[in-house]
């Protein structure tokens, strides 16, 4: 006798299955993916929101306007997207940084924001300010993304770092239609 219906309720869902025929609708490829991160450090005014200066990483559908640093939506590429952003903020003079913030921009507006606040560092360093945000929002063809920050310093130079040890970096990712 061939079995033709299997109730829920007679199913372990803890157990692994072998399927021997093709799954579909599981899983997907998660493109077009951008990342995008700052190579050397770049200075910024304190307290002045400023565009992150990015060098593509990763760009699978080419949608990364180097000369402008944004990132726009290809075509035929719309849908829900996860957007998110690290700075890690710093200045020249030991333990000035006192506020960093970033604001991840779509089109002329911002759709996420955050702040992260200082404790007090040790004598010597820099006072390396990390700070992260992340969403998820539809973006439709043509669409921009914008990656800015800012950073507040009581002293020095401020800025962004980059390079591997301290990377400021941006990251988008198609997650569904």
């Amino acid at each position: 006798m061939a079995i033709d219906k299997i109730q829920s309720e007679s199913i372990n869902l803890a157990d692994n299955f072998a399927f021997t025929g093709t799954v579909t609708g599981a899983g997907g490829a998660n493109t077009p993916f951008f990342q995008g991160r700052l190579n050397a450090d770049q200075n910024v005014s304190s307290g002045s929101g400023t565009l992150a200066q990015f060098t593509a990483d990763l760009d699978t559908a080419s949608g990364w306007d180097s000369s402008n640093y944004k990132w726009v939506v290809p075509s035929g590429q719309a849908g829900k997207y996860y957007i998110g952003m690290a700075v890690n903020g710093s200045s020249s003079s030991n333990n000035s940084v006192s506020w960093c913030n970033i604001q991840i921009w779509k089109n002329s507006g911002a759709i996420l924001y955050s702040d992260g606040k200082t404790t007090s560092g040790n004598s010597g360093d820099m006072h390396v300010l990390p700070n992260f945000v992340s969403g998820v929002f539809s973006l439709a063809v043509g669409d921009e993304v914008k990656f800015y920050a800012t950073v507040y310093v009581t002293g020095g130079t401020p800025k962004f770092l980059g390079g591997s040890a301290s990377p400021t970096v941006g990251t988008i990712f198609k997650i569904i239609e």
